[in-house]
């Protein structure tokens, strides 16, 4: 299965996510909405035949928090206070591998 990611918009008050695919050492990248990304997030939770519940998002800004509740376990990464206040994890510290910590 090709590598999946989501990357915030470098513009916060832009509706604009990049949505990247690694295949084959190549990366192919559009630019997506947050309708899309909602989407993204739904679709790939069916084809992996997960629940909701089982979905982990990751974001910083205001704009994120729409996309951070279709999430069961939301994570505000070095966040805006508004993403703060509603995440489940907060990590303010180190990089992305902390979120590890959380599980056995």
């Amino acid at each position: 299965m090709p590598q999946q990611n989501l990357i915030n918009p470098h513009n916060p008050a832009d509706d604009q996510y990049t949505y990247a695919v690694r295949l084959n050492k190549q990366i192919l990248a559009k630019m997506i909405t947050l309708a899309e990304v909602i989407d993204f997030i739904n679709e790939l939770g069916e084809k992996l035949q997960i629940s909701k519940q089982q979905i982990i998002a990751v974001g910083d800004g205001a704009n994120d928090l729409e996309m951070l509740a279709q999430a069961g376990l939301s994570v505000a990464y070095h966040a805006k206070p508004a993403v703060i206040k509603s995440a489940n994890i907060v990590i303010n510290h180190g990089g992305l591998d902390k979120i590890i910590d959380f599980f056995d």
